[in-house]
């Protein structure tokens, strides 16, 4: 991990990301970190950090692999829920939700446009390849990925794609 102990971190990442784990992670290495939930897809926290709400803690972003976040995701959401939250109509309501929210375009840009120039980014994939990487708030249940259910999954993410380029959102490639 090339962080310095010296400074102060915040963890910035979407659901299933593994910020749960990672802030464990650094915490056990000795690091001043800080994570807060649900920060990522709330523009009202964007707004507080481009305040000045966490001033002088590094922001460290973490992602997934869009397809997968949501898949992890999409079954957390059932996790300990009685059976008539999960017909299929919830279902597949469910999965569009969680797969559009892994289009990450607009987030990281309203994040950039609120100041986040000094960040490190992390992707889940790598963080589990590190020594002793807890996994904290592992989804219980997650069935194989199907290639149906991953073209779903894509789609819905590419149409997340061109709704918010229709509404003139600057994209970053």
């Amino acid at each position: 991990m090339d962080l310095d102990l010296s400074k102060k971190y915040v963890i910035i990442g979407a659901s299933k990301c593994g910020t749960t784990s990672f802030a464990r992670y650094l915490g056990i290495k000795g690091y001043d970190v800080e994570k807060l939930d649900g920060w990522f897809w709330q523009e009202d926290m964007i707004k507080s950090y481009a305040a000045g709400g966490y001033q002088g803690r590094v922001p460290l972003l973490v992602l997934r692999d869009p397809v997968e976040r949501a898949w992890s995701h999409y079954h957390y959401m059932f996790q300990n829920k009685p059976v008539e939250d999960t017909d299929e109509k919830i279902k597949a309501d469910r999965l569009e939700f969680v797969s559009r929210r892994s289009y990450y375009t607009k987030w990281i840009h309203l994040w950039l446009d609120a100041g986040l120039d000094e960040c490190n980014v992390y992707w889940y994939e790598d963080l589990c390849e590190l020594e002793d990487f807890p996994h904290e708030n592992k989804t219980l249940v997650k069935p194989e990925l199907d290639d149906e259910t991953r073209d779903k999954i894509e789609s819905f993410i590419v149409d997340e794609f061109r709704v918010q380029e229709k509404h003139s959102i600057n994209l970053i490639y």
